[in-house]
């Protein structure tokens, strides 16, 4: 490798570089999300694992820090939480509603969550609370080193 490539890696390694986004792409990045975060906020709140709590919030974390190091071009500006909330939600898929998070439920049941204990649940519940937890998560992601931990939400 030569001087002047190890001078372009550093380069574009740097934060400008790394995370300035077109819109598409960030869309494309943030709704490729938004299925494992609702799934493991389901995880957290319906599936009674304490042991797995630590490892679904560190989960959470990654999922989130990534959108968060979103930026924009051309000025390196984060997304406004209303357009990441939109991206999230209307624009990917599934669509979520009460009939996800039980079906959701149902499929992991019968899957990599047989026999698990349920904590006593009820669908709309879980779901106001898992948007009420991402609106106040993208308020701080909309602000530059905001977020720190899902964990702080809960």
């Amino acid at each position: 490798m030569q001087l002047k490539d190890i001078f372009l890696d550093i380069i574009i390694g740097t934060t400008l570089f790394k995370i300035a986004r077109s819109r598409a792409d960030a869309k494309q990045v943030i709704t490729a999300q938004s299925p494992q975060i609702f799934e493991h906020f389901v995880k957290l709140f319906v599936f009674n694992l304490p042991d797995a709590r630590d490892h679904w919030i560190i989960e959470l974390n990654a999922f989130f820090n990534i959108i968060n190091r979103i930026y924009l071009k051309p000025n390196n500006k984060k997304p406004d939480k209303n357009t990441v909330y939109t991206w999230m939600l209307f624009d990917s898929s599934p669509h979520y509603d009460i009939n996800w998070v039980n079906g959701y439920v149902q499929n992991a049941l019968q899957g990599e969550y047989k026999g698990v204990q349920l904590y006593d649940y009820d669908a709309a519940n879980v779901l106001n609370k898992i948007l009420s937890i991402i609106d106040r998560i993208l308020i701080d992601i909309a602000q530059p080193n905001k977020f720190i931990s899902v964990e702080y939400y809960l």
